[in-house]
């Protein structure tokens, strides 16, 4: 979602709506519509009111480590300035590749001079 909201304004969605939307709660466009980014952001704004999950979601909040315990995850989260220990069974990321802080890709080291081999 904030990929189209702060990088690509006028961005649509690649495939008709039926190929995206949630079978529980139907999109609004019309049959067959590429839908535009901003009318996606909104649906999916409107799934989580709906069903509300929004109130399980945080945001502003910086993830700061992730650890394996006790069978399960421990994050360590901070939301202005007060850090936070949270234990969840299951921890996926996807942070997306237009993250401006992808700090879970590893610094390999030496990148700028490899070669494809």
């Amino acid at each position: 979602g904030g990929l189209w909201r702060t990088n690509y304004l006028g961005y649509g969605v690649q495939v008709p709506k039926e190929y995206f939307e949630f079978s529980d709660y139907p999109s609004p466009a019309p049959s067959g519509k590429f839908v535009d980014g901003a009318s996606t952001q909104e649906y999916i704004l409107d799934y989580a009111k709906h069903f509300k999950l929004d109130e399980h979601v945080q945001t502003g909040t910086t993830v700061e480590k992730v650890e394996p315990k006790d069978g399960g995850w421990q994050f360590t989260t901070k939301k202005d300035g007060v850090e936070q220990t949270h234990q969840f069974d299951f921890c996926v990321v996807s942070q997306g590749m237009y993250s401006t802080a992808n700090r879970f890709i590893p610094d390999v080291g030496s990148k700028e001079e490899f070669k494809g081999e």
